[in-house]
């Protein structure tokens, strides 16, 4: 690096350049001024753009919107008119009716099926009851059944209907 007074006696013979005079202000400072207008412009132009774009995918999106509330409310008209159609689950038999019938039918009470008694007249009482509401009450899983009998375990509830003849080896029904 050259030493101060070097380059001052460098720089002494070089023309002085005032920076604050107008002409040299109006010289440099307008074409940057016209640059940043030009830049304004241009973001100006751009937001529009963006934002006209913006409005006609809101609109797009409505009309989807319409037309899939319309599909909706269209299917869900059909399945009320299906709904009328199917029978209410309170037309089916009542668990504890089944299992009521099923222990009178065997001289049981029917705390005797939903317990834990393993004796073979209660056996094969429960394995029947089991059958009849598997039957009767086909909105009731095989899980929902074993919480039912006793908080029976689901493939207990499965072999019951293997025995009973209800379903196959494969779990289809007979």
């Amino acid at each position: 690096m050259m030493a101060e007074p070097a380059r001052r006696q460098l720089d002494k013979d070089l023309p002085r350049i005032v920076v604050h005079t107008p002409e040299f202000l109006k010289r440099h400072r307008e074409p940057e001024i016209a640059a940043r207008v030009a830049i304004n412009q241009a973001r100006d132009a751009a937001v529009l753009e963006v934002m006209e774009i913006a409005r006609s995918i809101i609109a797009e999106a409505q009309g989807e919107a319409v037309r899939i509330l319309e599909a909706a409310r269209a299917a869900a008209r059909s399945e009320r008119r299906t709904a009328v159609e199917l029978p209410a689950v309170s037309s089916l038999p009542s668990f504890s009716d089944i299992v009521r019938e099923t222990a009178e039918a065997h001289g049981l009470l029917p705390q005797h099926l939903l317990g834990r008694r393993k004796s073979r007249q209660v056996s094969v009482a429960r394995h029947e009851a089991i059958a009849r509401i598997y039957r009767a009450r086909p909105d009731l899983s095989a899980a929902e059944l074993g919480r039912r009998f006793g908080d029976r375990d689901h493939s207990t509830i499965l072999k019951s209907l293997r025995k009973s003849g209800v379903v196959t080896r494969n779990g289809e029904g007979k």
